[in-house]
């Protein structure tokens, strides 16, 4: 016969086992790709470590749970193997009812909150019932939040061990695991179609120009997408590193998010398993103090009158403002429907902070919310196997900050290939700002370092010249003959434009820089012959606008997908990521299909 203790343990199998399936109601039938991964809840009703307790029922919170109406509350462990000394990947929160008037079946509802591991700060939602008297039961996963957001899925719960006398019991959870995390809609897989991706990659000679990352840096011809320090939007940023591992990138900046590193790490591998193409470094961006790439819109809809024009929506170039009428990518942050105002707001995961809307709104209605990083998540967050770098954002007019930052990442920093520094041009103390830093990281730093020279920030894709401030920053450190080590990279205002602002100034893939001709030489060299002076460049907000065009064009023609479904899209934003990559690259391709 089911104890106490059963009932409550059946309910937590399932907590592991629902990730993300497909969630689309008009998805056609497809064999996933699944992963099986086995977790334990460890489920006490009696001891000093007790996570479980009955709260309510017909005697009130000493009833007993085969009772019909009792109700239990639990905040079990939940670690990787059956013993409880096991490394701890989170917490399973919740509440069950027994709702059948025979006692013999359990609803329950309740949070599987992970707190370490690949999948920290993410949860899994779970709803449904348990009959108990059933060998194995299956439960249902209705959504999630972080990696698992749009999840939708299933689990199977057995007991691995049980002491009926004290009510201890240890449930295994088989855990089955599904590559596709992000509604999909239309076509699957088409191969005739993928070809077509595959003869243009393999026509430009991506596989054949692609180097190490470190050799790419060393030669100049170093590309890094940014995602954006603040862009969270799990769907787009999975099909962009998608797009730009095919295009043969070197590194994708993206959000110290665990879900978004996920989604970097899914868009590579889908990417793989279309052509067989050396992977990318992925790198997170952090930051010391208040920084313009580190922060958020906000304002409540209900507050803007009805014949405002919304010029906010109008100048987003990352479609993150949507009002009533207006279609939304994701859930809005803000979603009223009081008469007296708009409905929708800002979506809060698309908005990078760029600014733009500040000063455009006629009722000066829209706040700025920032924010700064954590640096014991984050330091957690570079033990991963698939973070290969960090990217510290700075002012570069004071280094208290930064010291305190990386006092606080400096041990984790063993597991990456690369540390990078993002500062503005602050004049005449930029030079010795650098020196402070790099001799407050050389005594921990472990692997190669750069210096990411951000001229103009999040302005790529205003206009040509944008990209001037960035080449500028570039000319003047090439120059400077006391520069600390490390290589030199270019971004904020960086676009199609900027490898032609090299070439003119002499720096482009050059060990030493004549200008204009012979008339001007730079005195600086690099430390090495064979290096660069110039590493390369990173493209920002230019980068996902030429294939943001084609992601919005897939979402209005088919939904949240993912875009290898689709290969005329994915052909079509391939094209336009390798013309920007190419000219770093140096491809010869025929952009012609």
């Amino acid at each position: 016969m089911s104890t106490p203790l059963s009932l409550t343990s059946n309910f937590f199998f399932f907590i592991f086992t629902a990730t993300v399936l497909y969630i689309a109601y008009t998805i056609p039938k497809q064999e996933p790709n699944q992963t099986n991964l086995v977790f334990y809840v460890h489920d006490y009703f009696s001891g000093v470590d007790a996570s479980a307790i009955t709260v309510a029922g017909k005697s009130g919170p000493t009833s007993h749970i085969l009772h019909f109406g009792t109700i239990a509350v639990v905040d079990d462990p939940v670690t990787e193997g059956p013993t409880i000394e096991s490394n701890e990947i989170g917490r399973a929160q919740g509440l069950y009812i027994n709702s059948q008037l025979d006692g013999k079946g359990l609803h329950m509802a309740f949070s599987v909150i992970f707190t370490d591991g690949e999948f920290k700060g993410s949860t899994l939602e779970i709803q449904g019932a348990d009959i108990f008297s059933m060998k194995e039961r299956e439960f249902g996963v209705v959504s999630g939040t972080g990696y698992f957001r749009f999840v939708k899925g299933y689990g199977i719960m057995e007991t691995e061990f049980m002491d009926i006398a004290n009510l201890r019991a240890v449930i295994k959870l088989n855990y089955m695991y599904f590559v596709l995390y992000i509604i999909v809609k239309g076509n699957f897989r088409n191969t005739k179609g993928l070809q077509n991706v595959k003869n243009l990659v393999n026509a430009i000679g991506v596989p054949s120009v692609a180097s190490s990352p470190h050799e790419s840096l060393r030669k100049g011809n170093w590309v890094k997408l940014i995602c954006g320090a603040s862009f969270e939007d799990v769907a787009d940023i999975r099909n962009l590193s998608l797009v730009y591992t095919l295009a043969g990138v070197d590194c994708i900046d993206c959000a110290a998010d665990a879900s978004v590193v996920t989604a970097v790490s899914q868009g590579i591998e889908a990417a793989r398993e279309i052509l067989p193409i050396r992977r990318p470094w992925t790198m997170i961006s952090v930051n010391d103090d208040e920084d313009l790439h580190f922060r958020k819109a906000e304002f409540d809809p209900e507050d803007c009158p009805l014949d405002c024009t919304r010029p906010c929506e109008i100048v987003c170039p990352a479609d993150a403002i949507l009002l009533e009428g207006k279609r939304s990518k994701a859930e809005v942050s803000h979603g009223t429907s009081n008469p007296g105002g708009f409905k929708g707001g800002v979506i809060t995961e698309r908005c990078y902070g760029c600014g733009r809307c500040f000063p455009v709104c006629p009722y000066d209605k829209i706040r700025v919310v920032t924010y700064v990083r954590d640096a014991a998540a984050t330091a957690e967050l570079l033990k991963r196997n698939d973070v290969d770098a960090v990217e510290i954002h700075t002012s570069g007019r004071q280094t208290t900050l930064f010291k305190e930052l990386w006092d606080g990442l400096k041990d984790s920093v063993k597991h990456l290939r690369l540390v990078a520094v993002s500062l503005p041009n602050v004049g005449d103390t930029t030079l010795s700002s650098m020196n402070t830093m790099y001799s407050i990281m050389e005594p921990h730093l472990y692997c190669s370092n750069l210096w990411q020279l951000d001229g103009r920030p999040m302005s790529g894709d205003i206009g040509r010249g944008a990209t001037r401030e960035s080449v500028a920053f570039a000319v003047r450190l090439a120059a400077a003959k006391d520069r600390p080590p490390g290589f030199l990279q270019l971004a904020g205002g960086t676009n199609a434009h900027t490898v032609d602002g090299l070439k003119k100034e002499g720096l482009f893939q050059t060990t030493s820089t004549t200008k204009n001709s012979g008339k001007e030489k730079l005195t600086a060299i690099s430390p090495s012959t064979s290096q660069s002076l110039i590493g390369g460049v990173a493209y920002g907000g230019y980068a996902r606008k030429i294939v943001g065009r084609v992601l919005n064009s897939l979402q209005t023609q088919h939904g949240l997908s993912v875009i290898e479904n689709h290969p005329e899209h994915l052909l079509e934003a391939l094209q336009e990521a390798i013309a920007l990559v190419g000219t770093v690259k140096c491809f010869e391709y025929p952009l012609t299909s």
